[in-house]
């Protein structure tokens, strides 16, 4: 929960350039043909360019290969300017446009390669057309909507959090009242004439209020968190009335299967691990079905349901 502590103030934002790259050396872009599109002397921002004068791009590509071992400076990218075999081709097919044909080559191991080699060949272009190096052209991409958080496994790992403290909470009340029988206290108790009813009511009052400080911590962590979902000025009454309904049907469920031990430690043991099994991996393992609509059928089952 702590990493819903993290806020986006600001639009996270990533330039498409070669600042990305910083190292000793400065990355290479291999050209063939640009030469008249962006001059003889290029203007490069953080690159180097490299005019290849090589005719067509299949040409470039075989460059690139033989010397994959051999160069010395990074190499992310390559243009081929106005490639003739591709415009051929394309004339052939009757799909050329009238325009120039350019093709990118780029490594693929160099995240968002494909983007910052477009970049950089529009901000040469611009360059060369205006006459200066005063003037840049950037690409860049934003983030507007912070990450959610509200994704399935962040659903099923804030239940994890939440609801297993929760299954353990029966297990205190029938430790005790097992332990009372099993030492003979509650024997002892019987002889001083305590009524029965007296007894199980002090026992629920006591575990009731020990419920409600540990159901009240609860919903101050909902609120340190902001957890909207469970203290939204809609959703905190339903929220204490699920939290105030569990505490009484558990404990008083506790108190019916504390006929069925002599143990107190087998007790505790026994009811931890059956609210466990039922109050959170059936009500995940029906979560998860739900996730996928084929096995929507199995979820739907009465089992399903009474989890």
């Amino acid at each position: 929960m702590l990493l819903n502590l993290v806020q986006y103030r600001d639009p996270q934002s990533l330039t498409y350039d070669y600042a990305m790259f910083a190292g000793k050396a400065n990355p290479v872009v291999l050209t063939a043909g640009c030469d008249a599109l962006w001059g003889s002397e290029p203007r490069p921002v953080g690159y180097e360019v490299n005019e290849t004068h090589f005719a067509t791009s299949g040409m470039l590509s075989d460059y690139l290969l033989d010397t994959w071992y051999v160069h010395d400076m990074p190499r992310y990218s390559a243009v081929s300017c106005m490639d003739r075999n591709i415009t051929a081709f394309l004339s052939a097919v009757g799909e050329w446009r009238g325009t120039d044909v350019n093709v990118f080559l780029y490594n693929s191991s160099s995240f968002h390669q494909a983007a910052i080699s477009l970049a950089t060949y529009y901000d040469l272009f611009f360059k060369e057309l205006l006459g200066t190096n005063n003037v840049f052209m950037r690409y860049s991409v934003e983030l507007f909507n912070k990450p959610s958080g509200d994704t399935h496994l962040g659903f099923i790992t804030f239940g994890a959090l939440v609801m297993i403290p929760f299954t353990f909470l029966p297990s205190n009340p029938v430790a005790w009242v097992v332990k009372e029988r099993q030492c003979g206290s509650r024997h002892l108790q019987n002889l001083c004439g305590l009524n029965f009813f007296v007894y199980w009511a002090a026992n629920f009052v006591f575990d009731m209020a020990a419920y409600f400080v540990t159901m009240l911590l609860c919903i101050l962590i909902f609120a340190i968190f902001n957890r909207q979902e469970f203290i939204g000025h809609d959703r905190i009454g339903g929220t204490l009335v699920l939290f105030v309904v569990y505490g009484l049907t558990s404990t008083v469920g506790a108190y019916a299967l504390s006929f069925l031990f002599k143990e107190h430690s087998s007790a505790q043991t026994m009811v931890m691990g059956a609210g466990f099994v039922t109050g959170f991996l059936l009500l995940m393992l029906v979560y998860v079905l739900t996730l996928d609509p084929s096995n929507a059928n199995i979820s739907d089952k009465k089992i399903g349901r009474a989890s």
